[in-house]
């Protein structure tokens, strides 16, 4: 695929996914925000094209292939990806960041109320909004999806279902909540960095929390960009 001023920021991220690496370097937003051209991202941030352009090229020809793209992937193949790497440590990740959220709330809360209290709420937040939405995808969505895929694979065309895209519209909705969070916890706590003097848990959590933004990011990104496009073209 050549870059192109019209080519948008999620068709690179699909394609080459190492790209990602320079998305997230420059602070522009390749999940939630794939849809918009990488000439028009560049003008709203004051960078050159083609400076930008050189960088994520010299990134692809780095990465030499190891990040695997999921463009000529079935559905099927993209979610166990999904799950296995992203939903699998989210339902590890959340809890265990929310309880060190707490205990760095409890600890360090009175000394730092400017920030603490309101990232502690936010991680929160964040978990109560990502635990529902994981449950919906794997219990509804996903097994919809693979069994479409099934049905088209054979030749037939699956039944039409008005509340497919309205699934996939709630589910784009809720990205858009999740990346409002993670970007309000960025600020809250001035990009994940620890206090001066801040004990090994405070340290840990912002870390664990740099890491889920990353995640997340990704994950978010492998949804939109390629699984509910893919399933957006299943003729009905």
């Amino acid at each position: 695929m050549e870059i192109t001023r019209a080519t948008t920021v999620g068709e690179i991220a699909a394609e080459f996914p190492a790209t990602a690496r320079v998305f997230e370097k420059h602070g522009i937003d390749f999940c939630c925000g794939g849809a918009r051209a990488l000439f028009a991202v560049c003008e709203e941030l004051g960078q050159s094209f083609d400076g930008l352009k050189e960088e994520l090229l010299a990134e692809v020809d780095q990465d030499h292939g190891r990040t695997p793209s999921f463009t000529g992937a079935t559905m099927s193949e993209v979610i166990l990806h999904i799950l296995t790497r992203y939903h699998r440590r989210l339902w590890q990740d959340l809890p265990r960041l929310a309880g060190w959220a707490e205990k760095v709330l409890n600890a360090h809360g009175a000394r730092h109320p400017e920030s603490v209290p309101a990232m502690c709420a936010l991680v929160r937040e964040l978990r109560a909004h990502l635990e529902p939405h994981l449950l919906l995808e794997e219990d509804i969505l996903f097994p919809f999806l693979q069994r479409r895929e099934c049905t088209a694979a054979a030749g037939r065309f699956p039944v039409s279902d008005t509340s497919d895209g309205t699934l996939l519209e709630q589910l784009g909705a809720e990205h858009e909540t999740v990346g409002t969070l993670l970007r309000q916890l960025r600020e809250v706590t001035n990009g994940f960095t620890p206090p001066e003097g801040a004990c090994n848990t405070f340290r840990a959590l912002y870390s664990g929390l740099l890491e889920l933004e990353k995640e997340i990011h990704e994950h978010v990104h492998l949804e939109n960009n390629v699984l509910f496009l893919k399933a957006r073209r299943i003729p009905v």
